[in-house]
């Protein structure tokens, strides 16, 4: 997913209440770097979020159980585990791993990355093939005496 460059020899990790220990003004130093945090509280999810949201990311949260449906609901996108995962975190989350296989995301991140690229393309092709419609007849209308539409 290139979370991670191949420079990135030893990413800090940090368990969730770790983490929240620390004071707030290293923790949004820790947040602008590549960091991990795993087992974190579902109140901790929702702090977490916020404090990327307020440094202009666009966080992911996954989780599965009731308590974590405010974060998944919060986050830019939710994905709650198919398998293991409560109906209310499933309802509240915007992806659903049907597998419980975190490598899924990373599945669906390139897919996703491939079909962004495909509708840039597309559209810009698109709007090249109508720019130059307009362009050929403006300039060919004149010459074969076509009287031009104002409107297209």
């Amino acid at each position: 997913m290139n979370i991670f460059s191949k420079n990135d020899d030893a990413v800090p990790a940090f368990e969730g209440r770790e983490f929240f220990n620390l004071p707030e003004s290293k923790q949004l130093e820790l947040l602008s770097e590549n960091l991990v945090i795993c087992r974190a509280e579902p109140k901790d999810k929702q702090r977490l979020v916020k404090m990327l949201q307020s440094i202009g990311e666009v966080p992911a949260m996954t989780g599965d159980g009731i308590n974590d449906a405010p974060a998944l609901q919060q986050a830019s996108i939710g994905v709650a585990m198919g398998i293991s995962g409560t109906d209310v975190a499933k309802e509240a989350a915007d992806m659903i791993l049907v597998d419980d296989n975190f490598s899924s995301i990373v599945d669906a991140v390139q897919e996703g990355r491939c079909i962004y690229v495909n509708i840039q393309v597309k559209s810009h092709e698109c709007s090249r093939a109508m720019d130059s419609n307009k362009i050929h007849q403006y300039l060919v209308s004149p010459v074969c005496k076509y009287r031009l539409s104002l409107t297209f």
